[in-house]
C-alpha cells in the first residue's frame, strides 16, 4: 500500500486544486517520516483568492514549510507519481482534484517505471519553464 508500507522519498503531484486540509495531511506524513520530498503544479489557485478564502497562500505556506515546492500554472491535468524507497514508481491518473468532492471520480493506478518517468520530464520542464506556463 502506498504511504503506508513504503516510505515516499518524491511526491510529485499535478492537480488544479489543492485542499488546506489535504495540505495539512501531507505535512502530516512529512512530519512523520513517510514523505521525503515533493513538488505541486497547480491550476489558477491565486486567481480564486479572495479575502475570505486564501486558499493558495495557506496551502503554499504549508508545503514550503516542509520544503517542498509548490506554485502555480495554467494547469488542470491531475497525475500523483510517488517513488518510493523500495524502488517502486507508482502513478496515479485520476479525475479528481487533491481536495474533498461529491463528485464521482476515476482512477488509474499503476507501477509503471516507463511512464513515471515521461511524466517526471512533465515535472521537471514545468519547474524549469520560467513564465510559460504561468497564469
Amino acid at each position: 500500500m502506498i504511504g503506508w508500507a513504503e516510505i515516499i522519498e518524491n511526491l510529485y503531484v499535478s492537480t488544479f486544486r489543492i485542499g488546506v486540509k489535504q495540505a495539512e495531511d501531507i505535512a502530516l506524513l512529512y512530519q512523520r517520516g513517510r514523505i521525503k520530498n515533493a513538488m505541486f503544479v497547480t491550476g489558477r489557485m491565486k486567481n480564486t483568492q479572495t479575502e475570505r478564502y486564501d486558499y493558495y497562500n495557506q496551502t503554499k505556506n504549508i508545503l514550503e514549510s516542509c520544503g517542498f515546492w509548490m506554485e502555480d500554472f495554467s494547469n488542470h491535468s491531475k497525475v500523483f507519481l510517488f517513488e518510493t524507497g523500495k524502488g517502486n514508481k507508482y502513478v496515479l491518473e485520476t479525475s479528481a482534484n487533491l481536495n474533498e468532492n461529491p463528485q464521482i471520480e476515476m482512477f488509474i493506478l499503476s507501477n509503471n517505471p516507463d511512464v513515471f518517468d515521461f511524466y517526471q520530464q512533465f515535472f521537471i520542464a514545468v519547474k524549469n519553464s520560467g513564465d510559460k506556463y504561468k497564469n
